[in-house]
C-alpha cells in the first residue's frame, strides 16, 4: 500500500497474472482492477518486489501450484489439502492485520494505555497518503500521481493520457514513478544498493568513454603516422593541405 499506493480493497482483487515484471527497474507494473471500470495502473518498488518474489516462492516451495488466476495475497492455511485452494485474503483481514502489527511493533500505544479518541491519521489509508505525498515530493509529475492511484481528475484526466512507460519514466517534461523509488524505499539496506548500481553503472559508462576515446586517439595517431611516411617518401607533399593527404591512397 505505501509502495504502489494500492487501496486495502485491491489486495483482495489481485491476481498473479495482475503483476508484470519490468527487469530493467527490477520491480512490478500493478494491473489494478483489470478488466473493471475503475482498472489503473501502478508500480511497485524494487524492495516491494523483492518481497512479494520471496512471498510466491515460499508458496510454491510448500507445494502451492501458481496459476495466473491465483491470489496474490491469499488466506492462511493449515492442512496439505488447502495448498491448491487459495482464497483472497479480504479486506477485513488486511485491515485486521495491519491493526496487530501496529500494537506489536509498538507505533500504536496498547489498548490498554490508549485513549478512544481518534487521530487524523487513517489506519490503513495512511499508507496511501504516504505514498501520494511522498511521489509528489520527490519531484513526480502530480497528475501522474493521480493516474497511479487511480483517481479520477475530470476534464484534465481525459485531455491527457500517459502511456504507461511515461508514468514510469516520466518525459522531457514530467517526472515519472522512478523519481519516487529512492523515498518510497524503506530499508536502508536496499536504498544503499540502488546507490551502488547507479555508480556502478556510471562507472561502465565512463570507461566505455575512455576506450573510445582512446581508439580515437589511435586512429589519429595512425593517420599522422601515415601522413609522416608520405612525406618523408615525398617531400613534394608537404605543401599539400592535410585533408588532401589524409584521403590520399597509399
Amino acid at each position: 500500500m505505501s509502495s504502489a499506493g494500492l487501496r486495502r480493497g485491491a489486495l483482495s482483487y489481485l491476481r498473479i497474472r495482475d503483476l508484470q515484471r519490468i527487469d530493467n527497474y527490477q520491480l512490478y507494473k500493478i494491473n489494478v482492477y483489470k478488466k473493471e471500470r475503475e482498472q489503473y495502473t501502478t508500480f511497485c518498488t524494487p524492495e516491494c518486489a523483492k518481497y512479494i518474489d520471496q512471498y510466491l516462492d515460499w508458496r510454491k516451495r510448500i507445494g502451492e501450484q501458481l496459476k495466473p488466476n491465483s491470489p496474490l495475497f491469499r488466506i492462511e492455511f493449515d492442512t496439505a489439502t488447502e495448498y491448491n485452494r487459495p482464497k483472497a485474503v479480504s479486506t477485513h483481514v488486511v485491515a485486521f492485520m495491519i491493526h496487530k502489527l501496529l500494537d506489536r511493533t509498538g507505533v500504536r500505544v496498547p489498548a490498554a494505555n490508549r485513549h478512544t479518541q481518534r487521530t487524523e491519521l487513517m489506519q490503513t489509508h495512511g499508507f496511501r497518503k504516504y505514498f501520494k505525498t511522498t511521489c509528489i515530493n520527490s519531484g513526480m509529475n502530480p497528475l501522474y500521481s493521480e493516474y497511479v492511484m487511480g483517481h479520477r481528475s475530470g476534464l484534465t484526466k481525459s485531455y491527457l493520457k500517459p502511456t504507461d512507460t511515461e508514468l514510469l519514466e516520466g518525459n522531457d517534461k514530467a517526472l515519472g514513478y522512478v523519481s519516487a523509488i529512492n523515498d518510497l524505499t524503506i530499508n536502508e539496506e536496499f536504498r544503499l544498493r540502488k546507490k551502488v548500481d547507479e555508480l556502478t553503472k556510471k562507472k561502465d559508462e565512463i570507461e566505455l568513454m575512455e576506450i573510445k576515446h582512446n581508439q580515437e586517439i589511435k586512429v589519429m595517431r595512425d593517420q599522422i603516422t601515415q601522413i609522416i611516411s608520405m612525406i618523408q617518401q615525398n617531400p613534394k607533399l608537404a605543401h599539400v593541405k592535410p585533408e588532401v593527404l589524409s584521403n590520399k591512397k597509399i
